[in-house]
């Protein structure tokens, strides 16, 4: 498993941004064009660019020849190697990218106020209970902890909004972060990771914790332009 976090905080230039909007497909280069705030331009093509970047340096392949579509649930997958599975997340500073041989998934939120409508609309009533009985910055620290790993775990299983949040918990308390799904048969695994003291960053894979890194790689945007473009070996 290879995980990238991308630090976004200096502003691409107008040049970089079209280094990036040059590589994806046509289709996707317009919408993310069409974005009003040049922030979320920013976004769309380095969360793009991460995806060919982690394909690129994996398989030794171009960035241009990466053909990325979606399934029926809206999830991005590698026309040519299926058996890849990435996946990304951005907010505020952060783009985060994973790459696995095995279903993955990875979420990160930028920490702020808590809002408790989202809890009771995405948390199991045992994960509210466990969030009523903390208070302060123990209750903000579950809240946006739970929140990634429950995201993490929805986007590695593939199934986006067609799977309720509220029908699983994630048992935080356990040294593994235990997934009570009874949907679910197979094992899944999580794991949360530090970048960044105002943001949380959690990851999901189907299988065990040995598959997981014990550190995340940690570049800049410009790091991830002027790494552009992969050529395979000769």
């Amino acid at each position: 498993m290879d995980i990238i976090a991308v630090n976004i905080t200096i502003p691409l230039s107008d040049d970089q941004l079209l280094v990036g909007l040059a590589i994806m497909g046509e289709d996707k280069a317009k919408r993310i064009s069409n974005f009003v705030m040049r922030k979320d331009r920013e976004r769309g093509i380095l969360g793009d660019l991460l995806i060919r970047y982690l394909i690129g340096n994996k398989f030794n392949v171009s960035p241009e020849g990466i053909a990325i579509v979606t399934d029926l649930y809206g999830k991005p997958y590698w026309n040519d190697r299926r058996k890849c599975d990435f996946n990304i997340s951005h907010s505020g500073d952060w783009v985060v990218g994973v790459l696995a041989n095995n279903c993955v998934g990875i979420d990160v939120e930028q920490i702020g106020p808590m809002d408790l409508s989202v809890a009771r609309h995405v948390f199991s009533e045992a994960e509210l209970q466990i969030l009523h009985k903390k208070a302060g910055e123990a209750a903000k620290d579950y809240f946006y902890e739970q929140w990634t790993l429950k995201e993490s775990y929805i986007k590695a299983i593939g199934k986006g909004f067609y799977y309720s949040t509220r029908d699983f918990t994630i048992n935080a308390q356990a040294c593994e972060n235990q997934v009570i799904d009874e949907k679910q048969t197979d094992l899944y695994s999580l794991k949360s990771y530090q970048i960044d003291p105002n943001y949380k960053l959690s990851v999901c894979i189907k299988g065990g914790r040995d598959l997981f890194p014990n550190y995340i790689s940690i570049i800049t945007s410009e790091n991830l332009i002027t790494d552009l473009p992969w050529r395979p070996q000769e």
